[in-house]
């Protein structure tokens, strides 16, 4: 009886997590993909990242970003959802500038229960090609194409685009981001013939840099035809980036938010990326990824 008891509350307890983190507010339309956002500087920064862009993560918040990066970088990212120890996110994504105008990423996201949920086996794989093109000095337009696959007792898949523009202005002090999700509302069909639909979504995102060290960011956030977020964020760099301190606020549903801490630690060509997010209903997430420049 207890077995039973402690089965149907992780079953809840699941179900409840990848609901109020990929879609707050909104009835879920066939998986979770692409709500949870990737890279721990990002995170730290309460997901105001549309118009910062500058890095490897710059394939999830805007690929119009990785047009500016001049050097190869491979990211990786490690996260437990809420501590839980139900569910792990993963990243892993490789950016190849001087192609072209521009820049050509890979990268793959995953999401997966663990092997503490006997009961239950979901998987969802998310891989994406980006690039990104400068079109003149301040400007630059970036997209994805993704695969969608998911596993959970069917399997099903889909594909689905991104578009992203990037505009510098004030000689890079002050950025405008725009990054438009799955414009094209991918389908997710599944081995029964059924069919499920992914919301597309709208970041529009400014950023303002008063010197080289210091980002004040601001995103709006519209999943389609729900509300809108806020998100803001502050990055402070010391000891010429080798220390990097932030701290954000995310207004995920009416009248609550969310709170972010952050961290970075780096060296010439490897900076390791730290993250604690607290959700107003579930608590604390740690969130570590790495970045190696070469």
């Amino acid at each position: 009886m207890r077995h039973a008891v402690y089965k149907f509350f992780l079953i809840v307890l699941i179900a409840f997590v990848l609901s109020v983190t990929h879609y707050p507010s909104q009835e879920a339309e066939g998986g979770a993909f692409d709500r949870l956002g990737i890279g721990a500087r990002p995170k730290g920064m309460g997901d105001a990242f549309t118009a910062i862009s500058d890095d490897g993560n710059s394939i999830y918040w805007n690929p119009a970003g990785i047009a500016w990066i001049e050097r190869s970088e491979l990211s990786v990212m490690h996260k437990d959802l809420f501590g839980l120890g139900l569910i792990n996110y993963e990243f892993l994504g490789y950016v190849h500038p001087n192609m072209g105008n521009g820049s050509l990423g890979f990268s793959w996201i995953r999401l997966d229960t663990t092997r503490n949920v006997e009961f239950m086996n979901y998987t969802e794989n998310t891989y994406i090609i980006s690039y990104g093109m400068r079109i003149a000095t301040p400007f630059s337009l970036g997209a994805n194409i993704k695969y969608y696959s998911v596993d959970y007792k069917e399997g099903g898949s889909g594909l689905g685009a991104d578009i992203g523009i990037l505009y510098k202005t004030f000689a890079g002090h002050l950025n405008l981001g725009l990054l438009y999700q799955d414009f094209n509302r991918p389908k997710i069909r599944w081995e029964t013939q059924a069919e499920d639909q992914l919301p597309a979504n709208l970041r529009l995102g400014i950023g303002f840099k008063p010197n080289p060290f210091m980002n004040f960011a601001l995103d709006l956030d519209k999943l389609l035809e729900s509300y809108v977020e806020t998100h803001m964020g502050i990055e402070w760099w010391l000891l010429k980036r080798g220390i990097g301190l932030r701290t954000g606020l995310i207004n995920q549903d009416k009248g609550k938010w969310n709170f972010t801490l952050g961290g970075s630690l780096g060296y010439r060509f490897f900076r390791f990326d730290y993250a604690w997010e607290r959700h107003y209903d579930l608590g604390g997430t740690h969130l570590f990824s790495m970045v190696i420049t070469f």
